[in-house]
């Protein structure tokens, strides 16, 4: 057995180590000869305990998570949106959603946890982690966009279909989240000519938007995805949770102060729409980046 007494008093706390290893053995946890299998279960049994309790709900996760081609290495962000969607493929309703982001999210914490504590480079992992987000809040817009559209009319505007963005901010923004992050989102859609069905645009975008943060930022007896912060959004909590890109252009025209322009430095389109996200950046592109003029 790998976890020979010898090895469990180079652990930071034994005694604590050795609780963890029983737990994950009692809870079915096998193929601990397994070289991969065994340094996930020693970095959980000494270096992470999150990971471990992770493994005890679910025992397969950490074998899973050990026979990964991506333990060691950088998993592409392609590949974690497939992964992603082939989970939640077959959710019915957003109960199941929520379920299905959870189990995947756990697994993959495991092994993204396992590098960050010694099988790969932080910097990876913070790319990582930010692509689990994107994958998570793609997989959520397109599941409640459909549901909404069904149930109330596509919507329209003067352009045909009409889209949302979810603009990451801050470290998802930049690429370089952590196991503490929460995700920083700002929703914005294309334009308020339109509606869908008997609502105004922004009425759909709404409630799309709360059922996107709810399905991520929910804590459920499985946690959440990823805790979700919106206060980034003009006038913060103050304001609407939705804005239309032209409204949102005036806002920062007339009201945008010095810390909002340092914000958007780091935003990308994280999910929905990269044509409006690329849109909504070029037309803020002259507050983010003012002119500045030097007398001569």
């Amino acid at each position: 057995m790998w976890f020979h007494p010898e090895r469990l008093r180079l652990a930071p706390d034994p005694e604590d180590a050795r609780r963890r290893f029983d737990r994950l053995v009692e809870a079915g946890v096998g193929g601990y000869g397994d070289p991969d299998v065994a340094d996930v279960m020693w970095i959980a049994c000494t270096q992470a305990p999150y990971l471990a309790t992770l493994a005890v709900r679910d025992p397969a996760r950490l074998v899973q998570a050990a026979d990964d081609p991506f333990l060691r290495r950088e998993k592409p962000r392609e590949r974690i949106a497939a992964e992603l969607a082939e989970a939640v493929a077959g959710a019915a309703d957003a109960p199941a959603l929520m379920r299905a982001l959870r189990a995947y999210r756990a697994r993959e914490y495991i092994r993204l946890g396992a590098r960050e504590c010694g099988l790969g480079d932080p910097a990876e992992v913070g790319r990582e982690l930010s692509a689990l987000a994107d994958a998570a809040l793609a997989a959520a817009l397109a599941f409640h966009d459909a549901e909404l559209a069904a149930l109330h009319g596509e919507p329209r505007d003067e352009r045909g279909r009409a889209e949302m963005v979810v603009m990451g901010m801050g470290k998802l923004g930049g690429e370089e989240l952590n196991f503490s992050s929460d995700v920083d989102l700002i929703f914005v859609y294309s334009s308020d000519a339109g509606g869908a069905g008997p609502l105004s645009l922004h009425e759909y975008f709404d409630k799309l938007a709360r059922r996107v943060a709810r399905t991520i930022g929910e804590a459920t007896e499985d946690g959440a995805v990823f805790r979700v912060d919106l206060r980034l959004r003009p006038e913060g909590t103050r304001g609407t949770l939705v804005n239309a890109l032209p409204s949102l252009e005036r806002y920062y025209e007339s009201w945008g102060r010095p810390w909002e322009r340092q914000a958007w430095l780091k935003a990308r389109p994280s999910a929905g729409s990269a044509a409006l996200g690329e849109e909504l950046l070029a037309t803020l592109r002259p507050f983010i980046y003012p002119r500045t003029t030097t007398g001569g």
